[in-house]
């Protein structure tokens, strides 16, 4: 290849005018044709890609490789996203120093997807490293952290597209968890928490109505692989007709899956758990919905590839996990951008956050 000529050192970087100094796209390789080729960066899509590589059954194209949204050494765990009326992504991660919960938004103006504003803090010193954001039916943003007495607390905007210091502060809703928790929407707009309990079994709790919660846990039972120093890893996703189901690490470290039997189902009114490609070994995992509905789960496996699998349609699942490359540390989000287009985030072994986003 002319450019492993031209810069065949390993070290990597990219300049002022966003051109590839160094051999950045290095390690991000895929197979063309049966010819394992090498990325290039791209300076319309802001990553390494390989642009005519398609991923078999997603309707949609990714590039190679991802860029860096923040220094290396920001944040030392926890990640979440959730997106703003007006399109925006906010993305929220957890303080290195000061152990606090701090929030980042996407750049509305002629670079939106690509550019992000500074970071702020939202407090919560006495919040544990995990942590869930979700919109709220009104739009205003929401974040869920564990805290260090075993509850999940939360915190919101006080109203849509709020300023960085407009939020509600945080209050707590109960519960003994260990781990991250995780949040959805049900059809008629109520939010419902997920979470694993000291027992290994998953646990809910949900609004009663619009910005109200209610003050009781239930138990969809399961057994999540937990257990210090081991954390529970969990998401959930939305079907297109409206129904929740949620995702879990079983105890041999496959992903196991469990639904509403209906949109907006009672505490008890779920299915049984069900495996999901037992041959993939995953260490996190996250999961959006498609513009065609279609939810796509994203994983990283104990390899620390990021890979992903999607619904071939809803509500069944394919049979095969495709790659999306990369090495990772463990830590994964993904946002829906305001044309649709999916948008992971993930932490790399330096601790700085990168992110990749379909391309079509």
């Amino acid at each position: 290849l002319a450019e492993a000529c031209s810069d065949p050192n390993a070290a990597s970087g990219i300049s002022i005018a966003g051109s590839e100094i160094a051999d950045f796209c290095g390690s991000y390789t895929a197979k063309l044709n049966g010819v394992a080729v090498q990325g290039y960066w791209s300076l319309n899509d802001r990553a390494c890609i390989i642009p005519t590589v398609p991923l078999t059954g997603t309707g949609r194209s990714w590039p190679v490789g991802t860029v860096t949204l923040s220094d290396a050494g920001f944040s030392a765990s926890g990640l979440a996203v959730a997106r703003n009326v007006d399109g925006t992504l906010e993305v929220f991660g957890r303080g290195q120093a000061d152990t606090a919960i701090w929030h980042i938004r996407q750049n509305a103006g002629p670079d939106f997807g690509f550019t992000y504003d500074a970071w702020n803090s939202l407090g919560g010193e006495t919040m544990l490293a995990s942590h869930c954001a979700i919109a709220n039916f009104d739009g205003s943003l929401e974040v869920f952290a564990v805290g260090t007495d075993g509850a999940v607390w939360h915190n919101f905007q006080n109203v849509p597209n709020a300023d960085p210091t407009d939020w509600s502060g945080w209050n707590s809703l109960g519960g003994t968890v260990i781990g991250a928790p995780c949040v959805a929407r049900n059809a008629d707009g109520t939010l419902e928490v997920f979470a694993c309990g000291t027992d290994n079994a998953l646990w809910h709790i949900s609004q009663t109505s619009a910005l109200d919660w209610g003050s009781n846990w239930n138990s969809l039972g399961g057994q999540i692989l937990a257990g210090f120093p081991v954390i529970p890893v969990i998401c959930v996703g939305t079907n297109a007709d409206g129904r929740l189901e949620v995702f879990v690490r079983g105890l041999d470290g496959a992903v196991y899956y469990s639904a509403q039997n209906q949109p907006n189902a009672d505490p008890g009114n779920w299915a049984g758990w069900q495996a999901l490609g037992k041959t993939q070994k995953v260490v996190q995992m996250a999961v959006a919905s498609n513009a065609d509905g279609r939810m796509e789960l994203f994983a990283i496996g104990t390899d620390g590839v990021l890979w992903h699998i999607s619904q071939t349609p809803a509500p069944d699942w394919g049979a095969a996990w495709n790659s999306l490359g990369g090495t990772f540390f463990g830590l994964l989000t993904v946002g829906t951008n305001l044309d649709g287009r999916l948008e992971v985030f993930v932490q790399g072994n330096n601790y700085g956050w990168w992110h990749i986003w379909q391309t079509a």
